[in-house]
Protein backbone atom coordinates (compact mmCIF):
# COMPACT_ATOMS: atom_id res chain seq x y z
CA UNK A 1 0.00 0.00 0.00
CA UNK A 2 1.18 3.60 -0.85
CA UNK A 3 2.13 6.10 1.74
CA UNK A 4 -0.74 8.28 0.46
CA UNK A 5 -3.27 5.54 0.98
CA UNK A 6 -1.95 4.59 4.13
CA UNK A 7 -2.50 8.39 5.04
CA UNK A 8 -5.54 8.61 3.82
CA UNK A 9 -6.68 5.06 5.74
CA UNK A 10 -5.01 6.81 8.99
CA UNK A 11 -7.43 9.53 8.30
CA UNK A 12 -10.47 7.89 8.11
CA UNK A 13 -9.91 5.80 10.96
CA UNK A 14 -9.33 8.73 13.37
CA UNK A 15 -12.33 10.15 12.00
CA UNK A 16 -14.16 7.12 12.81
CA UNK A 17 -12.63 6.92 16.35
CA UNK A 18 -13.62 10.73 17.23
CA UNK A 19 -17.13 9.92 15.96
CA UNK A 20 -17.67 6.92 17.90
CA UNK A 21 -16.10 8.92 21.03
CA UNK A 22 -18.60 11.77 20.86
CA UNK A 23 -21.36 9.19 20.35
CA UNK A 24 -20.59 7.25 23.14
CA UNK A 25 -20.18 10.45 25.54
CA UNK A 26 -23.42 11.88 24.15
CA UNK A 27 -25.12 8.77 25.68
CA UNK A 28 -23.36 9.13 28.70
CA UNK A 29 -24.16 12.50 29.17
CA UNK A 30 -27.96 11.99 27.99
CA UNK A 31 -28.28 8.98 31.04
CA UNK A 32 -26.59 11.32 33.38
CA UNK A 33 -28.26 12.96 36.32
CA UNK A 34 -26.87 16.41 35.95
CA UNK A 35 -27.46 17.44 39.84
CA UNK A 36 -24.80 14.23 39.87
CA UNK A 37 -22.51 15.99 37.93
CA UNK A 38 -23.34 19.45 39.23
CA UNK A 39 -22.03 18.09 42.73
CA UNK A 40 -19.37 15.59 42.03
CA UNK A 41 -16.30 17.96 42.48
CA UNK A 42 -15.83 19.35 45.43
CA UNK A 43 -15.39 22.91 45.96
CA UNK A 44 -11.47 22.11 47.22
CA UNK A 45 -10.86 20.06 43.78
CA UNK A 46 -12.04 23.09 41.94
CA UNK A 47 -9.98 26.13 43.41
CA UNK A 48 -6.96 23.17 43.15
CA UNK A 49 -8.02 23.05 39.66
CA UNK A 50 -7.46 26.85 39.30
CA UNK A 51 -4.47 26.66 40.72
CA UNK A 52 -2.72 23.68 38.90
CA UNK A 53 -3.33 25.41 35.99
CA UNK A 54 -0.02 27.80 35.35
CA UNK A 55 1.46 25.01 36.85
CA UNK A 56 1.06 23.11 33.91
CA UNK A 57 1.78 25.84 31.75
CA UNK A 58 4.87 26.17 33.10
CA UNK A 59 5.58 22.63 32.93
CA UNK A 60 5.54 22.87 29.03
CA UNK A 61 8.54 24.69 29.33
CA UNK A 62 10.11 21.04 29.78
CA UNK A 63 8.99 20.31 26.73
CA UNK A 64 9.94 23.10 24.66
CA UNK A 65 13.78 22.79 26.50
CA UNK A 66 13.92 19.58 25.84
CA UNK A 67 12.76 19.71 21.72
CA UNK A 68 14.78 22.79 20.77
CA UNK A 69 17.66 21.59 22.31
CA UNK A 70 17.40 19.09 20.22
CA UNK A 71 16.04 20.79 17.13
CA UNK A 72 18.58 23.84 17.19
CA UNK A 73 21.56 21.60 16.81
CA UNK A 74 24.19 24.21 15.16
CA UNK A 75 22.87 27.26 17.32
CA UNK A 76 21.11 26.08 20.56
CA UNK A 77 18.44 28.57 21.77
CA UNK A 78 17.88 30.47 25.08
CA UNK A 79 15.08 29.60 26.99
CA UNK A 80 12.88 31.84 25.75
CA UNK A 81 13.21 31.95 22.05
CA UNK A 82 12.62 28.02 22.75
CA UNK A 83 9.39 28.80 24.13
CA UNK A 84 8.75 31.09 21.70
CA UNK A 85 8.64 28.66 18.75
CA UNK A 86 7.42 25.71 20.90
CA UNK A 87 4.43 27.34 22.35
CA UNK A 88 2.69 28.95 19.68
CA UNK A 89 2.63 25.90 18.00
CA UNK A 90 1.19 24.38 20.82
CA UNK A 91 -1.90 26.39 19.86
CA UNK A 92 -2.19 24.38 16.37
CA UNK A 93 -2.54 20.58 17.86
CA UNK A 94 -5.93 22.11 18.12
CA UNK A 95 -6.68 22.14 14.88
CA UNK A 96 -8.61 18.87 13.12
CA UNK A 97 -5.29 16.60 12.00
CA UNK A 98 -2.99 16.57 15.13
CA UNK A 99 0.00 17.62 12.38
CA UNK A 100 -0.23 21.11 12.25
CA UNK A 101 1.48 21.96 15.38
CA UNK A 102 4.66 20.07 13.82
CA UNK A 103 4.13 22.13 10.63
CA UNK A 104 4.18 25.44 12.84
CA UNK A 105 7.82 24.55 14.49
CA UNK A 106 9.16 23.45 11.08
CA UNK A 107 8.29 26.98 9.81
CA UNK A 108 8.49 29.18 13.02
CA UNK A 109 12.01 27.39 13.80
CA UNK A 110 13.28 27.52 9.92
CA UNK A 111 12.73 31.82 10.54
CA UNK A 112 15.44 31.44 13.44
CA UNK A 113 17.96 29.55 10.90
CA UNK A 114 17.01 26.12 12.37
CA UNK A 115 17.75 22.93 10.37
CA UNK A 116 14.32 21.22 8.98
CA UNK A 117 15.98 17.76 9.16
CA UNK A 118 16.97 18.18 12.85
CA UNK A 119 13.59 19.82 13.69
CA UNK A 120 11.80 16.63 12.01
CA UNK A 121 14.16 14.49 14.20
CA UNK A 122 13.83 16.29 17.24
CA UNK A 123 9.82 15.78 16.71
CA UNK A 124 9.95 12.63 16.13
CA UNK A 125 12.19 11.88 19.13
CA UNK A 126 9.38 14.21 21.01
CA UNK A 127 6.54 11.76 19.95
CA UNK A 128 8.00 8.47 20.85
CA UNK A 129 8.95 9.69 23.96
CA UNK A 130 5.42 10.96 24.84
CA UNK A 131 4.16 7.39 24.06
CA UNK A 132 6.75 5.98 26.07
CA UNK A 133 6.12 8.44 29.13
CA UNK A 134 2.39 8.38 28.79
CA UNK A 135 2.32 4.51 28.73
CA UNK A 136 4.61 3.96 32.00
CA UNK A 137 2.75 6.58 34.40
CA UNK A 138 -0.30 5.08 33.27
CA UNK A 139 0.98 1.44 34.02
CA UNK A 140 2.83 2.66 37.08
CA UNK A 141 -0.49 4.62 38.81
CA UNK A 142 -2.52 1.91 37.84
CA UNK A 143 -0.40 -0.69 39.45
CA UNK A 144 -0.03 1.56 42.24
CA UNK A 145 -3.98 1.80 42.58
CA UNK A 146 -4.16 -1.72 43.10
CA UNK A 147 -1.84 -2.04 45.76
CA UNK A 148 1.30 -2.69 44.56
CA UNK A 149 4.55 -1.74 46.44
CA UNK A 150 5.59 1.91 45.95
CA UNK A 151 9.36 0.84 46.26
CA UNK A 152 8.63 -1.61 43.20
CA UNK A 153 7.36 1.31 41.04
CA UNK A 154 10.09 3.72 42.34
CA UNK A 155 12.90 0.43 41.16
CA UNK A 156 10.74 0.72 37.54
CA UNK A 157 11.04 3.96 37.34
CA UNK A 158 15.24 4.22 37.57
CA UNK A 159 15.33 1.27 35.78
CA UNK A 160 13.24 2.49 33.04
CA UNK A 161 15.38 5.92 32.97
CA UNK A 162 18.78 4.22 33.40
CA UNK A 163 17.89 2.23 30.12
CA UNK A 164 17.07 5.32 27.83
CA UNK A 165 20.21 7.08 29.08
CA UNK A 166 21.90 3.79 27.74
CA UNK A 167 20.34 4.98 24.41
CA UNK A 168 22.62 7.34 24.46
CA UNK A 169 20.97 10.51 22.68
CA UNK A 170 22.65 11.50 19.17
CA UNK A 171 22.70 15.40 20.42
CA UNK A 172 21.96 15.29 24.38
CA UNK A 173 19.99 14.11 27.04
CA UNK A 174 18.02 16.73 26.86
CA UNK A 175 14.55 15.54 25.29
CA UNK A 176 14.60 12.87 27.94
CA UNK A 177 15.15 15.09 31.08
CA UNK A 178 12.46 17.71 29.19
CA UNK A 179 10.03 14.63 28.70
CA UNK A 180 10.55 13.23 32.26
CA UNK A 181 9.92 16.53 34.21
CA UNK A 182 6.80 17.09 31.80
CA UNK A 183 5.69 13.44 32.95
CA UNK A 184 6.30 13.45 36.37
CA UNK A 185 4.97 16.92 37.22
CA UNK A 186 1.96 16.44 34.97
CA UNK A 187 1.51 13.26 36.74
CA UNK A 188 1.55 15.09 39.76
CA UNK A 189 -0.86 17.60 39.35
CA UNK A 190 -3.87 14.74 38.23
CA UNK A 191 -2.94 12.86 41.50
CA UNK A 192 -3.47 15.88 43.38
CA UNK A 193 -6.74 17.04 42.17
CA UNK A 194 -7.73 12.83 42.10
CA UNK A 195 -6.71 12.99 45.75
CA UNK A 196 -8.54 15.98 46.73
CA UNK A 197 -12.06 14.50 46.56
CA UNK A 198 -10.97 10.74 46.98
CA UNK A 199 -9.00 7.78 49.16
CA UNK A 200 -5.43 7.61 47.87
CA UNK A 201 -6.04 4.15 46.16
CA UNK A 202 -8.64 5.18 43.82
CA UNK A 203 -6.61 8.65 42.81
CA UNK A 204 -3.65 6.23 42.01
CA UNK A 205 -6.20 4.45 39.52
CA UNK A 206 -8.21 7.55 38.17
CA UNK A 207 -4.59 9.17 37.41
CA UNK A 208 -3.74 6.26 35.42
CA UNK A 209 -6.57 5.84 33.87
CA UNK A 210 -6.33 9.45 32.55
CA UNK A 211 -2.96 9.11 30.99
CA UNK A 212 -3.80 5.57 29.60
CA UNK A 213 -6.89 8.01 27.91
CA UNK A 214 -4.64 10.86 27.18
CA UNK A 215 -2.07 8.21 25.25
CA UNK A 216 -5.05 7.32 23.21
CA UNK A 217 -5.77 10.77 22.17
CA UNK A 218 -2.44 11.74 21.64
CA UNK A 219 -2.31 8.47 18.98
CA UNK A 220 -5.86 9.04 17.33
CA UNK A 221 -5.44 11.57 14.08
CA UNK A 222 -8.00 14.07 13.46
CA UNK A 223 -9.01 14.53 17.44
CA UNK A 224 -8.17 18.23 18.09
CA UNK A 225 -5.98 17.96 21.55
CA UNK A 226 -7.19 14.63 21.51
CA UNK A 227 -10.74 16.03 22.65
CA UNK A 228 -13.47 13.38 22.67
CA UNK A 229 -11.57 10.51 22.26
CA UNK A 230 -9.72 11.30 25.78
CA UNK A 231 -12.81 12.06 28.13
CA UNK A 232 -14.51 8.89 26.33
CA UNK A 233 -11.64 6.46 27.15
CA UNK A 234 -11.42 7.63 30.29
CA UNK A 235 -14.98 6.96 30.98
CA UNK A 236 -15.03 3.93 29.85
CA UNK A 237 -11.83 2.65 31.62
CA UNK A 238 -13.88 4.05 34.76
CA UNK A 239 -16.69 1.35 34.61
CA UNK A 240 -19.38 1.33 36.81
CA UNK A 241 -22.10 3.63 35.83
CA UNK A 242 -23.03 4.89 39.25
CA UNK A 243 -19.73 6.95 38.85
CA UNK A 244 -20.66 8.39 35.71
CA UNK A 245 -20.54 11.77 37.31
CA UNK A 246 -17.38 11.85 39.27
CA UNK A 247 -15.35 10.25 36.45
CA UNK A 248 -17.09 12.51 33.77
CA UNK A 249 -16.82 16.38 36.59
CA UNK A 250 -12.88 14.91 36.60
CA UNK A 251 -12.46 14.53 32.96
CA UNK A 252 -14.13 17.91 32.41
CA UNK A 253 -11.87 19.56 34.73
CA UNK A 254 -8.85 18.00 33.44
CA UNK A 255 -9.43 19.42 30.09
CA UNK A 256 -10.04 22.79 31.16
CA UNK A 257 -6.79 22.74 33.10
CA UNK A 258 -4.96 21.82 30.10
CA UNK A 259 -6.74 23.90 27.54
CA UNK A 260 -6.38 26.74 29.71
CA UNK A 261 -2.62 25.93 30.54
CA UNK A 262 -1.98 25.39 26.35
CA UNK A 263 -3.71 28.69 26.18
CA UNK A 264 -1.97 30.87 28.58
CA UNK A 265 1.70 28.95 27.33
CA UNK A 266 0.91 30.29 23.85
CA UNK A 267 -0.07 33.80 25.12
CA UNK A 268 3.26 33.76 26.76
CA UNK A 269 5.05 32.78 23.94
CA UNK A 270 3.12 35.43 21.74
CA UNK A 271 4.06 38.10 24.25
CA UNK A 272 8.02 37.08 24.01
CA UNK A 273 7.91 37.31 20.27
CA UNK A 274 6.54 40.56 20.43
CA UNK A 275 9.20 41.57 23.11
CA UNK A 276 12.13 40.25 21.30
CA UNK A 277 10.98 41.35 17.68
Amino acid sequence: MSRGRLQRAARWLGACLLLVSLVYLGRRFAALDWRQLAGAERPLTLILGEAVTPIYATLLAALAWGWCRQAADRQPLRLREAIAVYGRAVIAKYVPGSVLQYASRQWLGGRLGMRQAAMARASATEIALHVLFSGFVAASFIWAGGGADALGIAACALGATLSLLALRWRQSCAPLFGQALFFLGFASLVFVLAVSGHDAATAARWTGWFFAAWLAGFLVPLAPGGIGVREAILVALAGPADRGGEVLAFALLLRAVTLLGDGVFGAVAYLIRIRTR
